[in-house]
């Protein structure tokens, strides 16, 4: 659990600034990041600052849908993320590097007919897993071919666009005491600018902890007795 106060720096961190923030995933630069993240607003006096989410996985299979070989480039080439923070004398970076789509292939009936939808039908063959995407936290691409480059910056290109499209984006304004809990592995956040004094404060949770507590409840129920 952290808290975040508009004007107090005390991480290099735009999320401490009135900045927007565009669409992205917390945590790109950790090996594990966090599954579930909760915000809850504390306080704010000024105006703006609505806030953005949008489903990653329908941006991943828009990309399939308009351009295959860009999702297959997001889906196969790894690069780095990192995380300098000079005051709190931090250098965080993942064990590996990743791709932005992480996905798996499936073993596709074919004889089961297209349905007609092309959002559905982009889900044919894969099982999407995550999304890891953070333009501020991205490091030099010193891992990635020279080869490979243009076809990536295509894809983070159409990444962005889509993560930008008002037909995809969730906008509303978060109040005092409002709160907000999402899955960061699929759903992206952003901000829009804001004026005055804003603190809010904000929780991760792993999938694992969050599925287990859900099955939990699900067997014996809030009283904590078996159905």
């Amino acid at each position: 659990m952290w808290t975040v106060s508009s004007g107090e720096m005390t991480h290099a961190d735009l999320a401490y600034s009135t900045v927007g923030l565009s669409a992205h995933t917390d945590n790109t630069y950790f090996s594990e990041p966090c599954g579930i993240q909760m915000f809850h607003m504390m306080q704010h006096t000024g105006t703006g600052g609505w806030s953005t989410f949008v489903d990653g996985f329908r941006i991943a299979l828009e990309i399939r849908r308009q351009a295959p070989h860009l999702f297959d480039v997001l889906r196969q080439t790894r690069f780095a993320s990192h995380y300098i923070d000079h005051p709190a004398k931090l250098d965080m970076r993942p064990d590996h590097t990743y791709p932005v789509i992480q996905a798996e292939d499936v073993d596709l009936d074919l004889d089961a007919p297209a349905t007609g939808d092309p959002l559905r039908d982009a889900y044919r063959g894969v099982t999407l897993r995550g999304i890891r995407f953070n333009s501020d936290d991205r490091a030099p691409l010193t891992a990635v071919p020279s080869d490979r480059v243009p076809d990536l910056y295509a894809g983070l290109q159409l990444f962005s666009e889509l993560a930008r499209s008002p037909e995809l984006v969730w906008r509303f304004p978060m109040r005092p005491g409002s709160a907000v809990i999402f899955d960061n592995q699929r759903v992206l956040h952003g901000r829009e600018a804001f004026t005055g004094y804003r603190r809010f404060i904000g929780a991760y949770s792993t999938r694992d902890d969050w599925r287990a507590r859900l099955r939990w409840f699900d067997l014996h129920g809030a009283a904590g007795h078996p159905k």
